[in-house]
């Protein structure tokens, strides 16, 4: 019986592992705009974080800032966003200082410092860029975007995740 329990602990620590992975690699896509480059920044993360000590929380914040402070690199072609929810991939259409901004007020719940201050931006500057990002949504494809600032990256573990 404890062989079972213990395999059942396995289990869902693994399950637990990988959510956490993913999500912090749909938040530094967003953020990056670059599917490589995200992968890299929450490999990175993933070293420097401990499951058994820390939140998956944790892993979330450390790839949010390494890929707000991180360069895009290359743009991707729009096959590599195909695993994203349609309002997800319209994020990936706002141009880049609009994308960073809102990712980290609306969806990851950042405040304007803290966000101004890992962009390189003034508050005033992150403010007109998201407020920028918010009506250009609607135009791309993204028609409830106001609404799901009160969730923040919460809403992307409501996602579907099959493999």
């Amino acid at each position: 019986m404890e062989y079972r329990a213990a395999q059942t602990q396995v289990r869902e620590s693994d399950h637990r592992i990988e959510r956490a992975f993913r999500r912090a690699y749909v938040a530094a896509h967003l953020i990056t705009g670059n599917g490589r480059r995200a992968e890299q920044i929450v490999v990175d993360a993933f070293d420097h974080w401990d499951p058994d000590w820390e939140t998956d929380e944790s892993l979330l914040r450390l790839a949010v800032r390494s890929a707000a402070r991180a360069s895009a690199g290359t743009c991707e072609p729009e096959s590599a966003r195909g695993y994203l929810p349609a309002e997800l991939r319209a994020v990936l259409g706002l141009p880049e200082q609009q994308r960073r901004c809102y990712v980290l007020r609306v969806l990851e719940g950042l405040t304007r410092l803290s966000s101004a201050q890992l962009l390189g931006l003034n508050r005033d500057e992150v403010d007109q860029l998201t407020n920028a990002a918010l009506k250009r949504l609607p135009a791309i494809g993204e028609p409830a975007a106001p609404a799901k600032a009160e969730f923040g990256l919460i809403w992307l573990s409501t996602l579907d995740w099959a493999d």
